[in-house]
C-alpha cells in the first residue's frame, strides 16, 4: 500500500482499546481521501490544530507537498463495513535550508486519547531521523492538551510561547 515508500515507513499501531490501525505514508494521489478526515473532525479539533476551521482550504494549499520531500503519515482503520478510513494524519514540512521540519497532527475525534497520535508522531520522528533531518518543531495551541501531551512524551523542549501558541523543539 505504501507505493513509493520503503516498507519500514509502514507500521501497525495498537490503540488502548485493543484495535489495530495501519500507519503508512500518504501517496501523492490520495489527497482526496484526507478530505473525509477533515470533514468528520469537529470544529474544536480543527481550531486546536490550525487556529481556524477552514481545513479544506489548507488541504488544497498543500496538495502536492509530498512530492517536494515533505511527508504525511496516515492512520487507516477498517470500519464495520469493511472499508478503510483515514482516521489521522501526521506531517512534517521540511525547511530545505536548515535541515529541520515543522510537524503537525490531526486524529479524528472518535480516535483521540487512544495513543494513536503519540504512536504516529513517534514513527514520524523515526523517519525524520532516517531521512537526515536534525530538528523538528511543533507550534502547539496552548489549549490543545492532547498535542501538549504528545510533545512532552516525545521529549520536545519548550522554546517559547506567544499569542496562544507554544513552540517546541526536538533535536534529533
Amino acid at each position: 500500500m505504501g507505493g513509493m515508500y520503503p516498507a519500514e515507513f509502514e507500521c501497525e499501531a495498537r490503540l488502548i482499546d485493543g484495535r489495530c490501525v495501519q500507519v503508512r505514508p500518504l501517496n501523492f494521489d490520495e489527497y482526496d481521501r484526507l478530505e473525509d478526515l477533515y470533514n468528520r473532525s469537529t470544529e474544536e479539533s480543527l481550531r486546536k490544530r490550525f487556529g481556524w476551521t477552514d481545513a479544506r482550504a489548507w488541504l488544497r494549499s498543500i496538495k502536492g507537498c509530498v512530492t517536494t520531500g515533505n511527508l504525511c503519515l496516515v492512520a487507516e482503520y477498517l470500519n464495520a463495513q469493511g472499508k478503510l478510513e483515514i482516521i489521522g494524519d501526521c506531517w512534517y514540512f521540511k525547511d530545505l535550508n536548515t535541515g529541520s521540519a515543522e510537524v503537525s497532527i490531526l486524529v479524528r475525534d472518535d480516535f483521540q486519547n487512544m495513543t494513536l497520535g503519540t504512536q504516529m508522531m513517534r514513527k514520524l520522528v523515526e523517519i525524520a531521523k532516517s531521512e537526515g533531518l536534525y530538528r523538528l518543531f511543533a507550534l502547539v495551541n496552548v489549549n490543545n492538551t492532547p498535542m501538549l501531551r504528545i510533545v512532552q512524551r516525545l521529549e520536545f523542549n519548550f522554546v517559547h510561547g506567544a499569542d496562544g501558541v507554544n513552540l517546541y523543539r526536538l533535536d534529533l
